[in-house]
């Protein structure tokens, strides 16, 4: 046997030296591998495959339906009876089981007398069916409380935009080119009460720009000193 070279490394399976070049297996990707002995003894070197793991999703409610099920009719297994051979049906299989004299499922000879309560499974049919009452009284309930809300939302904005329409309407009663007359306020000058004349332009919080009809005069003043003028 030969001298190894420097980069070389010497591996021993099976009693048997083996030498494998440093630099080619630095390059090359090595598999995970494990070592199983063969029955002469050696080591086989064989690559491991990872499987991915399983799911271990819980039954949807559907499959416990399934699993808590007559086999025979479908219906839950309220009154489930026990089988001697261990399998469980309730009162429409057992009928049909009794019928035959055998489990219908392995073919183990079945008489009245050997049957028992399957205490256990009924508890766990009573224990679903409250679950699934809790959830669908759970479900109306959200959907009471949704329609609830959603009814108050569009409640409160009909409310709003009404009263948005209102304060609208009191802050802007004339539009441009009505015509008024001037009752004046306290704050309207004595030279504009009585006195005809047209809208021009809408201000903000119910001011209004007016054109006086007998001479053309400009002025502001607010909703509730004037009185809209009847065109006939």
């Amino acid at each position: 046997m030969g001298t190894p070279a420097p980069d070389s490394e010497i591996v021993v399976a099976g009693g048997t030296a083996v030498v494998v070049d440093a630099e080619q297996t630095s390059k090359e990707p090595q598999p995970s591998i494990k070592s199983p002995q063969l029955c002469d003894g050696s080591l086989a070197l064989t690559p491991v495959v990872k499987s991915s793991p399983s799911p271990t999703g819980q039954h949807t409610e559907s499959s416990l339906r399934v699993l808590l099920s007559d086999p025979l009719t479908g219906a839950l297994m309220d009154d489930a009876m026990l089988l001697p051979c261990g399998h469980s049906f309730g009162s429409g299989g057992i009928h049909r089981i009794l019928q035959s004299s055998a489990c219908i499922t392995c073919g183990v000879h079945v008489s009245r007398e050997s049957l028992t309560p399957n205490f256990a499974l009924q508890a766990v049919v009573k224990a679903f069916r409250r679950e699934q009452r809790n959830r669908k009284a759970l479900s109306r309930k959200r959907q009471r409380e949704r329609f609830i809300q959603d009814h108050t939302a569009v409640t409160d904005c009909t409310i709003r935009a009404r009263r948005l329409r209102e304060v609208r309407d009191v802050q802007f009663p004339f539009k441009i080119g009505d015509t008024v007359m001037i009752k004046g306020n306290k704050r309207t000058p004595d030279r504009f009460v009585n006195r005809e004349a047209t809208i021009t332009a809408q201000c903000l919080n119910g001011w209004f720009m007016l054109k006086i009809a007998d001479n053309g005069e400009v002025v502001k003043l607010q909703h509730r000193s004037l009185i809209k003028v009847d065109s006939q």
